[in-house]
């Protein structure tokens, strides 16, 4: 098919005006990108910044047209696409996991490399080798929401429906229930301050409607230590990450789409983050610099914070079905994040 000027002219010249079907469309408003007769330009165009004669307007267009370099761009654009395909699809591990619809939502890295992931559908903790196979699990009574580990034989994996925080040691691959506690309220997430001392976060009562969250330090013997609760509109649940020396506490707020932090040792309230482009905070990590990052999971993105509180970044997840949890990993010094329900996969990537 002829692309050049005149084929083109010869074919606009030919088309006629649809309210005035005895006139032509042989001129171009630039105004409102639109071709008319010269009846609608006196009518509807006369204020426009420019009408002019359609078939000069599409021998300038013509003119401006570059298929080589149009080319070019496309093939450049196909690259970057292929690029980013490929590196997607290089850093998603499927796990073969032995439940049905799996909802991962606690991450936690024992120091040898494997991985246990606390599965909120089927009651059970995973344990994956460091190439993700399966190596085995453990039955809960309840959902586990959070998992923290507190030395390399040891997690702690929070039962908010039960307001309880269990304790199971890792040996030759076998998980053993060795002691609970039970918190205030239910407790959505927990993090490890030491060997003697885990922070839990939630929500103050038993339904989505209350305002109030809460965090708590408590002994691994039970003892509540310190209970502390901050206001926050429609909360629902709650997670929790600590920066490298442990002074201070980061709580992601899913309804209220917020980031809290408290000093755990002065108790003092540093700063709330919100923006539009955080909405239903599902996960909060902490990097070796103590850069925060948080997971947008309506927005499927990550929200990257300096250590103040202030935005350096806002990252495109990069995965389908929206990013829900998210944990970092020192000994690789890489993120770890866990799609929403129902999916087999972690996705885990490297941000400085």
């Amino acid at each position: 098919m002829e692309t050049d000027s005149n084929t083109l002219v010869r074919f606009v010249e030919g088309l006629r005006c649809v309210e005035h079907n005895d006139k032509e469309m042989e001129l171009y408003c630039t105004t409102h990108n639109a071709a008319c007769c010269a009846k609608c330009s006196s009518l509807y165009h006369r204020t426009c910044d420019e009408v002019l004669e359609l078939n000069a307007n599409v021998t300038n267009l013509l003119k401006d047209i570059n298929p080589p370099k149009i080319m070019e761009e496309m093939l450049k654009f196909q690259g970057h696409l292929s690029t980013f395909l490929d590196m997607n699809k290089a850093n998603i591990s499927s796990l073969k996991s032995q439940g049905n619809n799996p909802y991962y939502r606690g991450i936690a890295h024992l120091h040898g490399g494997e991985i246990v992931l606390a599965d909120t559908n089927n009651n059970t903790c995973c344990l994956y080798d460091s190439s993700y196979n399966f190596i085995t699990m453990y039955s809960l009574h309840f959902s586990p929401y959070d998992i923290s580990l507190i030395d390399d034989n040891e997690v702690a994996v929070t039962m908010p429906l039960q307001n309880t925080v269990q304790f199971l040691s890792i040996k030759d691959h076998l998980f053993k229930d060795t002691a609970r506690v039970t918190t205030r309220y239910e407790c959505d997430g927990v993090a490890t301050v030491n060997k003697m001392e885990i922070v839990v976060a939630g929500h103050c009562g038993d339904n989505d409607l209350v305002t109030k969250c809460y965090w708590s330090l408590i002994s691994t013997n039970g003892k509540e230590n310190f209970h502390n609760e901050f206001d926050c509109p429609r909360t629902t649940q709650a997670y929790i990450a600590l920066n490298t020396c442990k002074s201070r506490v980061y709580i992601s707020v899913c309804g209220g789409h917020a980031v809290y932090c408290f000093g755990l040792i002065d108790v003092r309230h540093y700063f709330i983050y919100k923006a539009n482009n955080l909405t239903y905070p599902l996960g909060v990590a902490v990097d070796m610099e103590d850069n925060i990052y948080v997971v947008g999971c309506h927005l499927d993105n990550i929200n990257k914070l300096a250590p103040d509180g202030t935005i350096l970044q806002v990252i495109s997840s990069g995965i389908p079905n929206k990013p829900n949890r998210i944990s970092f990993n020192a000994n690789q010094d890489q993120f770890i994040l866990t799609n929403n329900s129902k999916c087999k996969s972690l996705h885990y990537f490297t941000h400085k």
